[in-house]
């Protein structure tokens, strides 16, 4: 037997370079079956040549013992590292197994229970927590401003990535220079008279919404999935506003036989659990077990083809900006880019909005006396007969406490996480020289109601 020293001087090399250098999941396991190939056609030449020989099946097994080799040295020297002094955040407390291996939080998300597990986290270690290999959890209102919000403001993390997406909606644009860029085109959809224009769609999707509501209400029971109805009723409402009167996104009416709303919570899930593994992510991306992330893209870039051949202007949608209708801006998106920030642009506005409104009425329908106090204050301001309206609603002050109670308890977004720049960044008492994970419990918890 032979060649052992080579394969555990070959993984201090590896570990070198992956510390030293960005590698994706995918080119990894290409580059490690190459190298199993190589060992075993040198192991089976050596073989060969050699004047007392062994059969193929020996070759194959001592190749296979020395690829075993190198990935178990290289793994027992990045394990090393990063419980070791040398690591840049060794001195920040956390659990062993979230230091060694992304693989833990990953599977921690997978429970639905990451918000629990990082709270208890911060109970037992303060402030700042390492919840991966080169991953911080900061527990801190006061560093919101710096790691979002300041002009120098921190890049999205590699969880953005989507594998090997060839075309990258304005959300998942890790670089802050790119995302700003991209925003350009999309900033004017969202201004104070753009929005407003979108109210007519907004009453008549409501009006929609309440009839849907009791068409499905089981007439024994009086029981109706509300959940279900706030999905579709966001996915038709966010279909006008990206797509004008284009295309016809009738789930309310027709239903969800195509699946999309699973498809998309499917993908949403898949984005939540393997954003903390990105490496494994690109594995994945290659595999049929991902096809719920395209599910919805290929119809959003169906409705888009639709909506570029609609010459019935002017439009009043989404849409208009993304295409360069309206405005003085130019925009100069291919078919793919289009595609995919049509299908952010209904994905995001339907999923997280149905979310929030099925917790608003989870709430309400949980605490009986806040539900009658909101009703009383609806019921005073718009007395039976009275037509609602949006200036009406946003001076209703109780109204708007339930809804930004709701947000920041059931928030939609659990994690952002973000990428600390060469150089370090200061938080407080604290320099944190290398990647960051921010999720903020301080703001999502019921100690603070």
């Amino acid at each position: 037997m032979y060649g052992f020293e080579w394969s555990v001087t070959i993984a201090l090399i590896t570990w070198f370079y992956c510390h030293t250098r960005k590698v994706r999941g995918d080119t990894a396991v290409i580059v490690v079956c190459f190298l199993a190939f190589m060992v075993f056609s040198l192991v089976y030449a050596s073989v060969v040549i050699s004047p007392v020989g062994h059969s193929v099946s020996a070759s194959l097994l001592h190749s296979t013992l020395l690829i075993a080799t190198h990935i178990f040295a290289a793994l027992v020297l990045t394990v090393l590292y990063r419980v070791s002094p040398f690591h840049p955040l060794y001195a920040i407390p956390g659990p062993f197994w979230y230091k060694i291996s992304s693989m833990r939080l990953a599977y921690t998300t997978s429970t639905g229970k990451r918000h629990l597990v990082i709270k208890g986290l911060h109970e037992k270690y303060g402030n700042f927590v390492r919840t991966g290999p080169n991953m911080l959890s900061i527990n801190s209102a006061n560093a919101v401003s710096q790691i979002y919000t300041q002009a120098n403001c921190m890049d999205k993390s590699d969880a953005y990535v989507l594998g090997r997406q060839k075309n990258v909606g304005l959300f998942f644009l890790p670089q802050r220079e790119k995302h700003n860029s991209r925003k350009k085109s999309w900033a004017p959809a969202f201004s104070p008279s753009a929005l407003a224009s979108y109210h007519p769609c907004v009453e008549r999707r409501a009006k929609a919404l309440q009839a849907c509501i009791e068409r499905r209400m089981n007439p024994v029971s009086k029981s109706v999935n509300l959940t279900e109805c706030f999905q579709h009723w966001a996915y038709d409402l966010m279909g006008d506003i990206v797509f004008g009167g284009s295309n016809r996104l009738e789930l309310m009416e027709e239903g969800d036989p195509s699946k999309y709303v699973n498809a998309v919570q499917l993908a949403t899930i898949g984005f939540e659990i393997l954003g903390e593994v990105p490496w494994l992510f690109d594995i994945l991306w290659h595999l049929p077990a991902t096809g719920n992330l395209h599910t919805f893209e290929k119809r959003a870039g169906q409705m888009m083809k639709v909506r570029q051949q609609d010459n019935h202007g002017p439009h009043n949608d989404i849409a208009a900006h993304l295409l360069g209708e309206v405005g003085s801006h130019s925009v100069n998106l291919t078919d793919g880019e289009l595609a995919v920030d049509g299908s952010l642009a209904i994905t995001a506005g339907s999923d997280s909005t149905s979310s929030i409104m099925s917790f608003i009425f989870y709430f309400l329908t949980s605490n009986p006396d806040k539900f009658n106090r909101l009703r009383k204050e609806l019921d005073e301001a718009f007395p039976t007969g009275t037509p609602l309206t949006f200036g009406g609603l946003s001076n209703l002050a109780y109204l708007n406490a339930v809804i930004d109670e709701s947000l920041r308890l059931g928030t939609p977004f659990p994690g952002l996480p973000r990428v600390v720049p060469k150089g370090g960044s200061l938080h407080r008492w604290r320099q944190n020289p290398c990647r960051n994970y921010h999720q903020r419990s301080s703001v999502h918890t019921t100690d603070h109601c």
